[in-house]
C-alpha cells in the first residue's frame, strides 16, 4: 500500500511529464486577441489628443500634445498653456459641429 506521500510524488511526476496541448491554443488565443484588438483600435479611432511631459537636454520642462484629429504636433512651456489649448480646441470642435450639415 502506498502512503499518501508516495502516491503525490507519483501524480506530481506525471503532471509535470505530462505534455501541455493547451500552450498551443492559448497562443491561437492571444494572437486572434492581438488582431482584434488592431480592428477595434482602427474603427474606433481615438480622438483624444495626447499630452505628455519631457525634459530637454537642458533640463526645461516641455509639454507636447499630439492631436489626432489634424495629425498635428504642439511643444508648450506651461501646464496652463496646454489647458488654454485644450479649451479651445473644445470651443474650435463645438462651433465646427454646429456648421456641419452632416451632424443634423
Amino acid at each position: 500500500m502506498r502512503t499518501f506521500q508516495q502516491w503525490g510524488k507519483d501524480k506530481l511526476e506525471f503532471i509535470s511529464t505530462e505534455p501541455k496541448p493547451q500552450t498551443q491554443s492559448l497562443k491561437k488565443l492571444s494572437f486572434f486577441n492581438r488582431i482584434w484588438g488592431y480592428f477595434r483600435d482602427l474603427l474606433t479611432l481615438n480622438e483624444e489628443p495626447q499630452i505628455w511631459e519631457t525634459i530637454d537636454h537642458s533640463g526645461k520642462v516641455w509639454w507636447k500634445i499630439y492631436d489626432p484629429v489634424n495629425d498635428e504636433f504642439f511643444q508648450l512651456e506651461s501646464q496652463q498653456e496646454v489647458l488654454i489649448w485644450l479649451e479651445e480646441r473644445y470651443h474650435r470642435r463645438l462651433q465646427k459641429r454646429d456648421w456641419d450639415p452632416y451632424t443634423w
